[in-house]
């Protein structure tokens, strides 16, 4: 088992039921059963992995399905790639923690219509160099088909989420 395995084996019964209870609305969820499978290898290396855990929950007599999306994110020295390691500067785009303090500080969290970013249902620091974001799984929201008008609607949402956050000061952030 190699240690990616191992940190799977504690994440626990009990953080898996109150991420499920998350994920399905469901304050009342009991998990029965569940699995982890990798999806993804990312081309960036600061992506070490995106995983979903799924499985059965039951509430009473009532049994449903549920499913949550791991992404590790992991610093690495990125100074062979880009000639500079700008993964460890926090004013740089590429900087590292940069989506897991977006989710952190609920940055996002007042978008409610348009494009509306992923439910992130906890931000855990697993070290120094090492960050695991939970999030909802869009897998069953992904059935509609891309045609023109899906592109250009995709396109408004897009344009009304910048002008939204264009004046909205965020000076605690470094960038």
């Amino acid at each position: 088992m190699d240690s990616r395995e191992e940190q799977f084996q504690e994440v626990g019964l009990e953080t898996l039921t109150e991420l499920a209870r998350k994920a399905r609305n469901d304050p009342f969820l009991k998990i029965v059963d569940w699995s982890c499978a990798k999806i993804k290898d990312s081309g960036h290396p600061i992506t070490a992995g995106v995983y979903r855990f799924c499985g059965t929950g039951r509430t009473g007599a009532k049994q449903q399905h549920w499913s949550l999306i791991l992404k590790i994110v992991q610093w690495q020295d990125l100074t062979d790639w880009l000639g500079r390691d700008f993964s460890a500067i926090p004013e740089n785009v590429t900087y590292w923690k940069r989506e897991a303090l977006v989710f952190q500080l609920k940055i996002l969290d007042d978008c409610t219509e348009g494009l509306v970013p992923v439910r992130c249902f906890d931000v855990v620091e697993k070290g120094a160099d090492t960050i695991w974001l939970w999030f909802e799984d869009l897998q069953e929201a992904a059935d509609f088909e891309w045609n023109l008008d899906r592109h250009i609607l995709a396109a408004r949402h897009f344009g009304q989420f910048n002008g939204a956050h264009i004046e909205r000061r965020i000076d605690f952030l470094p960038w």
